[in-house]
């Protein structure tokens, strides 16, 4: 689970870590240096571990039989499955959403709404990632079904850094921008008017629209530059 304040040395592990692998300072299929980590953030290995551990049950780490931990590098494949399984749960989430947000549901998303905006207009791939992130983690949250929330949620959770890898975030147009910020407003609009079926619909196109936004033809390229850099 994101951690949203620094209130301990874990969850300061835990941030600069998650954040050095979105902004590709720690690249995919990287070996992540515990130590020169303790060093610079001033704290033991423990707390470092322990951030590891938690970042890859989310999916940002692969821990490996000798202890070591590496970035996750996901194969096409994998994107592929990802984004299969959102595209069945998260338009049935949404149904239950319709029925059971409240007014207040309705202003939290558009303000999640518009932090995501403004993270695309800035090109911070980052803040984009997690507000994306956070936007679709509250509608899966308004359908009040636990089992079905954690499941969207360790979904949504390796989307981001797929979305921080793959996604055309530097290469929308203006035009594409407004097209994408209207699948947002709508899908607020539909669950705002408890309009099941549009909601339904809409959310399984914009899951598959976001696959078909990805540069998975760059993905072969992308792995031997962070290969080489690794040398």
């Amino acid at each position: 689970m994101k951690k949203e304040e620094n209130n301990t040395v874990e969850e300061k592990a835990y941030t600069a870590i998650r954040l050095a692998i979105l902004q590709r300072k720690l690249t995919p299929g990287m070996k992540i240096p515990t130590q020169s980590l303790s060093k610079e953030l001033g704290i033991s290995r423990t707390p470092v571990r322990w951030a590891l551990q938690q970042l890859s049950s989310e999916g940002f780490v692969e821990m490996k039989s000798n202890h070591a931990a590496h970035v996750v590098k996901p194969s096409e494949n994998k994107i592929k499955e990802i984004y299969y399984m959102r595209g069945i749960l998260e338009p049935h989430a949404i149904i239950l959403s319709c029925r059971y947000a409240k007014k207040s549901d309705i202003k939290k998303l558009r303000e999640f709404a518009k932090q995501e905006r403004k993270m695309f207009q800035t090109r911070n791939i980052a803040g984009y990632a997690n507000a994306n992130e956070q936007f679709h983690l509250e509608i899966a949250r308004l359908a009040r079904n636990q089992t079905l929330y954690e499941t969207i949620q360790k979904f949504i959770t390796q989307t981001v850094i797929i979305l921080s890898l793959f996604d055309r975030f530097y290469e929308f147009s203006k035009e594409e921008e407004v097209a994408y910020d209207s699948e947002n407003e709508r899908l607020i609009s539909y669950i705002e008017n408890k309009d099941e079926k549009r909601a339904f619909d809409e959310m399984k196109n914009h899951i598959s629209h976001s696959f078909e936004e990805l540069a998975l033809d760059k993905l072969e390229e992308i792995t031997s530059i962070f290969t080489n850099l690794q040398k």
